[in-house]
């Protein structure tokens, strides 16, 4: 029973009293309104910087294809069939000599023009080794394989050691970009075993004595065994140092502070 003198005053006093505990929030965690994601908000993709590229290994962005210098190496890879064609015929030499010059020309110019006009990309860099490694593979088997009448003829080892090369400096230069994230340059012993086989095609194509052709077949495999040793020593240092192999901006792997090169001519 309430004590009050005035029961109806006190009743009211108890219901405002309730219903002011009724208006008091319990407390417990806060709660975040979640912001979701607007479809109309723009999506901007950073360009990779190398360190990015090497801390994510794969193959890297490839750059533009169509420019001055791509369109050199690929005309390159164009003269291969009727170099070959007139390699196996065995002339006339004006326009052999004629489409030799150019694709050499070709391949003298691609790189430096992509330096002048700042327009180096991966893309220059595959586009050409293939059209180095398609000319070398052509013209070789074309000599290995042309009539006797059409002129002299190169080994069947010495081609073959050709193909094999070029092949495992293929494979190997592929999985080593997918290792490191970057593509790579050419160790200098790799750039004379090519020198000296254009001699030795050249040898051939002028059917020049047959032991000037055989000293040129010779000098020619010993250097390639020896850049195939060197290109296979790269491999494995690349290979366990992995993202981590340290590559100066060209692309060229540097050993005790030295530059070196990579498994892709």
């Amino acid at each position: 029973m309430c004590a009050c003198k005035d029961p109806g005053a006190c009743a009211g006093k108890w219901a405002r009293i309730a219903n002011t505990e009724s208006s008091i929030t319990p407390p417990g965690p806060a709660v975040r309104p979640t912001l979701l994601p607007s479809k109309f908000a723009p999506v901007t993709a950073s360009p990779q910087s190398p360190d990015d590229v090497r801390a994510h290994p794969g193959y890297p962005p490839m750059g533009r294809f169509l420019t001055v210098a791509n369109l050199l190496s690929l005309s390159r890879a164009v003269l291969v069939a009727p170099i070959t064609w007139l390699v196996w015929h065995g002339g006339p030499v004006g326009p052999l000599s004629a489409l030799v010059a150019l694709a050499i020309a070709t391949d003298f110019f691609d790189g430096r023009v992509a330096r002048w006009s700042r327009t180096v990309s991966e893309w220059g860099k595959v586009l050409d080794a293939i059209a180095d490694k398609l000319a070398a593979a052509s013209v070789c088997l074309a000599l290995l394989l042309r009539p006797e009448s059409s002129g002299p003829r190169l080994p069947l080892w010495f081609v073959a050691l050709v193909l094999v090369r070029d092949l495992a400096l293929t494979i190997g230069g592929l999985v080593q970009t997918k290792r490191v994230g970057r593509f790579t340059t050419s160790l200098w012993s790799g750039k004379v075993a090519v020198t000296l086989l254009a001699g030795t095609v050249l040898a051939a194509l002028l059917s020049l004595p047959p032991r000037i052709i055989e000293a040129g077949v010779w000098g020619t495999a010993a250097v390639m065994l020896v850049s195939l040793v060197e290109y296979a020593h790269r491999f494995r240092l690349v290979w366990r140092l992995g993202p981590g192999a340290p590559l100066d901006a060209e692309g060229h792997l540097v050993e005790s502070g030295r530059p070196g090169g990579s498994a892709i001519e």
